[in-house]
């Protein structure tokens, strides 16, 4: 059977709850997110001012494989992340 957007689909209350769970965690996670990329600005100024590389390969080979480890296949999706966090500013 196809999927169908069907007007049913829309008012299916079971439907409608858990696509609203969802807009809440994807609304969580943007922010998250933001104060992820936050904090690590504000580290890789420190540790510019003292004389350090920003970037550390190995903690972040450690975050990608703590993140497969809780969830299979996350390390891809952090790998995302920790990107756009480290985005030279």
């Amino acid at each position: 059977m196809e999927p169908t957007n069907s007007p049913s689909v829309e008012v299916d209350k079971d439907i409608v709850s858990g696509r609203a769970a969802i807009d809440e965690i994807d609304r969580q996670i943007a922010s998250l997110l933001v104060r992820r990329k936050e904090l690590s600005f504000a580290v890789q100024l420190r540790k510019r001012s003292l004389g350090f590389d920003h970037f550390d390969a190995r903690r972040e080979e450690r975050i990608v494989a703590v993140f497969d480890a809780r969830a299979s296949g996350a390390g891809a999706v952090i790998e995302r992340v920790l990107a756009w966090c480290r985005n030279d500013r």
